[in-house]
């Protein structure tokens, strides 16, 4: 198998083709089918769109969408790494063990800056005000640790192993050092299986087929559709479960001669924002200040070398 990619500037093109895709049934005739989409307007949007084609008639768009589950791409991964109803790591469930962490550290030295925000040894009122922040700075950073595993788990990965790595082969900023001593505590706080070793025990399933497919309630073809942006651990995922069956996502893009253009660039993947020269290689003013999202997405693909491509209605832009 492999992860086909199919791109094209009209978002109508796109839902033509997948639902060309969808035509072609799949083996099991009561299997539903999956399309991963990154908002609900999308959804409604292509349901819409898709029932003009899904059972209609020779001539006729009297159709109808049914047999299509729709999910987002962190339903998708959820289901795949068993996490979709009970996740320790999920934000409003993690604030609670970063808030216990948070009144451990206050008295730690690496600690101060976040003593000096919390008011620990502030007396008077400001010290009240200051206290009264705790949940509220608990949650903030219980969404920030979320994010870093959703997007790179290879610094977590590091900072659990007592590093203070970037996650691009870099250290973390002089004024955020605080932040891997503070992971090491939330990880003791919430115990269990860490989310990059989980990523990567789950991956490696994949990849060995020896993940129990049975448990994941999915078709032998998936679908995502209409993405801007996909996380590097939801590439890993896709990039994994494409090793076994059919996946293909089905991207916007408003330059097929940019997406050329950086192809090489591209292939080197995710780099620093501030050693991204894809911006001056499209040589178009307006694409290079408002494509970044397409630019890094062209890049996150590249993690997943074993790819086919296939441009829809392509022109020179």
């Amino acid at each position: 198998m492999t992860l086909t990619v199919h791109r094209a500037a009209s978002t109508a093109a796109l839902a033509d083709g997948l639902a060309e895709l969808l035509c072609d049934p799949l083996d099991d005739p009561f299997a539903t089918e999956v399309v991963a989409v990154p908002a609900k307007g999308v959804e409604r949007w292509l349901a819409q769109r898709l029932s003009h084609r899904l059972g209609a008639g020779p001539g006729r768009d009297d159709g109808i969408c049914a047999g299509v589950r729709f999910l987002n791409p962190h339903s998708l991964v959820a289901l795949v790494l068993g996490i979709e109803r009970d996740d320790p790591w999920h934000p409003e469930q993690l604030a609670w063990p970063v808030l216990r962490a948070l009144d451990a550290s206050v008295t730690e030295g690496w600690a101060h800056t976040l003593a000096t925000h919390l008011g620990h040894g502030v007396a008077g009122i400001e010290g009240e005000l200051r206290r009264g922040r705790r949940y509220a700075v608990a949650r903030r950073l219980a969404g920030l640790f979320s994010d870093y595993a959703l997007q790179r788990p290879g610094m977590i990965a590091d900072w659990r192993t007592g590093g203070q790595g970037d996650g691009l082969d870099g250290q973390v900023a002089a004024d955020l050092s605080w932040q891997p001593h503070l992971w090491r505590l939330v990880l003791q706080q919430v115990g269990g299986e860490p989310p990059d070793v989980r990523l990567d025990r789950v991956v490696a399933a994949l990849s060995a087929d020896t993940h129990d497919a049975g448990d994941l309630d999915l078709p032998g073809r998936l679908s995502l559709f209409g993405h801007t942006r996909i996380a590097r651990s939801e590439m890993a995922v896709i990039g994994a479960l494409s090793e076994h069956q059919e996946v293909h996502l089905w991207l916007p893009q408003s330059s097929p001669a940019a997406w050329d253009r950086l192809r090489n660039s591209a292939s080197q993947g995710p780099v620093r924002r501030r050693d991204d020269d894809s911006g001056v290689i499209v040589q178009h003013s307006l694409l290079a200040s408002l494509g970044r999202d397409a630019r890094e997405l062209q890049r996150t693909l590249a993690l997943a070398p074993d790819r086919e491509e296939n441009a829809l209605g392509a022109r020179d832009t």
